[in-house]
């Protein structure tokens, strides 16, 4: 038995690894985030005592091994909350990132316009609607001559019957 082995804790017994992350087809966002603040936090923290030095091998010595505070007060355990707070907004902003980079998922305008101009389409500026109006008026006795009409003058459909008509401006 190792002397920086604490008898009891379970500290020694590592981590159950993270269930993979599987999205459905059809799904309007992914779930790309391995984890939340939470999970970040009690992770690191279980791990703590079992944190070898870089260049240290399998049989280095652990210096966390007897670290067994777990209050908030405590510098060592502030710092894992703060990496875990870290590690949550980065993982929240990694999971906008993906969803940006499928049609199916993207919510801002941007995104779409770069995807499709990734295969070569350039996307136009909308525009009004347009048309090419005829107007044709019977001749009544006594009718004036000419007829003018101003622009932006309402149009509107003949409506069949029952329906309201529909006015175009």
């Amino acid at each position: 038995m190792s002397d920086d082995h604490l008898p009891g804790c379970h500290c020694c017994e590592g981590q159950q690894p993270r269930p993979a992350i599987y999205n459905d087809p059809g799904l309007p966002a992914l779930a790309w985030r391995i984890d939340v603040q939470p999970g970040f936090y009690q992770r690191m923290l279980a791990e703590l005592p079992l944190w070898r030095a870089p260049e240290g091998g399998p049989g280095a010595p652990r210096p966390l091994a007897k670290l067994t505070t777990r209050e908030a007060s405590d510098a060592t355990v502030a710092l894992v909350d703060a990496a875990a707070c870290t590690a949550d907004v980065l993982t929240f902003y990694q999971e906008r990132i993906a969803n940006e980079g499928f049609l199916r998922t993207a919510t801002e305008r941007r995104s779409v316009l770069e995807l499709a101009r990734a295969v070569g389409y350039e996307l136009r500026p909308g525009v009004a609607a347009g048309v090419h109006l005829v107007i044709t008026v019977e001749d009544a006795p006594g009718a004036p001559g000419v007829c003018t009409l101003a622009a932006g003058s309402p149009i509107q459909s003949v409506p069949p019957q029952g329906k309201l008509p529909q006015v175009f401006e």
